[in-house]
């Protein structure tokens, strides 16, 4: 079997993906030509994030993006650059590229003519829509993502459906530390409920749209620390954060927060 392919006009096309894969990571990039393994990376746009397009209104122009499990993205691949007949193919940089079953992912055959009519530079900057969007954090707390008993853990601990490890009042925002010591395994960190920002990365260098778009999901590889700002919104009650690597969740790498009444709020 081949690569799997899509046949485009030379046109702009807004794409959206979602890695819905149990374990693997991917550091995708855009390579034209035959001669693709060897080729530079395209400049394409990055438009948006797990929860949307990027609040700044404009999009980051880049020549790759990482996607950790979960994660869901959005971009623009402008095809009027390229001749029709020119072939494109979208990789995987955290494969050896002489690996012809995982390197590459997806083929672009650009094939016929299209007038466009599309706009893909600017869109209306963010206007936030709760107060939770731009007020400070009420608190802050710090989870670790580590071993422990031989189980994958979180602060040391196993998930626990009677225990509640945070207790956020409805209607704010929290700046919850995310920290992994470890120097093997990495954790797509995944909270429910609501949405977050990205305040501070340490450990690497921060991911196309990750600061600058609101997410629900955020890697945190071997020795790094995130810092994200969570929104408490609308609705009280417990739910869930986790890593979203399948292995480590079935082995109760799993968290629960329950959202209290605020009286300084309408509540819900």
């Amino acid at each position: 079997m081949g690569t799997p392919f899509f046949e485009v006009a030379n046109r702009k096309y807004r794409f959206r993906l979602l890695n819905g894969s149990d374990a693997r990571q991917y550091l995708f990039a855009l390579r034209a030509g035959p001669n693709y393994k060897d080729a530079p990376n395209e400049v394409f746009r990055y438009i948006g994030t797990d929860q949307g397009l990027l609040f700044t209104g404009a999009p980051q122009i880049t020549t790759f993006f990482h996607a950790n499990i979960s994660e869901r993205h959005e971009f623009v691949i402008d095809f009027s650059r390229y001749p029709v007949g020119t072939r494109l193919t979208l990789v995987n940089l955290l494969v050896d590229k002489d690996d012809d079953r995982l390197f590459p992912i997806m083929e672009f055959r650009v094939n016929r003519v299209e007038a466009d009519r599309s706009q893909a530079d600017i869109w209306p900057a963010a206007a936030w829509a709760h107060p939770a969007d731009v007020q400070p954090p009420s608190a802050v707390r710090t989870f670790r993502f580590n071993r422990q008993g031989g189980y994958w853990s979180i602060n040391s601990q196993q998930f626990d459906p009677t225990r509640d490890d945070a207790q956020p009042l409805i209607n704010t925002a929290e700046d919850w530390v995310l920290i992994n010591d470890s120097g093997g395994w990495g954790h797509p960190v995944h909270i429910h409920l609501g949405r977050f920002r990205v305040m501070k990365v340490e450990g690497r260098a921060p991911n196309p749209g990750e600061l600058t778009g609101f997410k629900d999901t955020v890697w945190v590889g071997p020795n790094q620390t995130i810092t994200v700002r969570h929104q408490f919104w609308n609705f009280p009650g417990r739910f869930v954060f986790h890593c979203h690597n399948g292995s480590h969740e079935d082995s109760d790498m799993m968290s629960q927060f329950n959202v209290q009444p605020n009286p300084g709020t309408l509540g819900i």
